[in-house]
């Protein structure tokens, strides 16, 4: 077995995202809906996590948070981190019928709706979106 054929994975994609159509048998970008998502994981997310838990391990200690409040705090901020470092771009999307455009608070507000993000999040973790042979292929090599 061929480790590196089988196993590696495209670092710039990881990173940057691939792009993912969200209505079956849709395909253009120009008009069709669309989200691209980085590598769960990726170097922006680990260093954005590890933050995240610094800050709120700091405010538990000098604000005596409630392990409740805790996991409030932690809910919010990887909501945010997720729109940060995962959910890297979007277009032809809508929100309640108003047309949106990939801005910071756009991708947070989205990110806020459970299932969106879960679907976001579960692309993310898939590793095969990212592996070079799959990359290589949907560059048509």
């Amino acid at each position: 077995m061929d480790i590196f054929a089988a196993f590696a994975t495209d670092e710039t994609a990881e990173e940057d995202g691939v792009v993912h159509f969200l209505s079956a048998g849709k395909t253009n970008p120009a008009v069709d809906p669309w989200i691209r998502v980085a590598r769960l994981g990726n170097t922006a997310y680990a260093k954005k996590v590890s933050s995240v838990y610094a800050k709120l391990n700091a405010e538990k200690a000098s604000e005596g948070l409630s392990e409740a409040e805790v996991e409030i705090r932690s809910k919010n901020a990887m909501t945010e981190v997720f729109a940060e470092t995962l959910l890297k771009d979007f277009g032809n999307l809508k929100y309640q019928g108003a047309a949106i455009t990939a801005t910071p608070e756009w991708k947070t507000t989205l990110m806020r709706v459970k299932d969106f993000r879960e679907r976001v999040v579960e692309l993310a973790a898939q590793v095969e979106h990212y592996r070079l042979k799959s990359q290589q292929a949907a560059a048509g090599n």
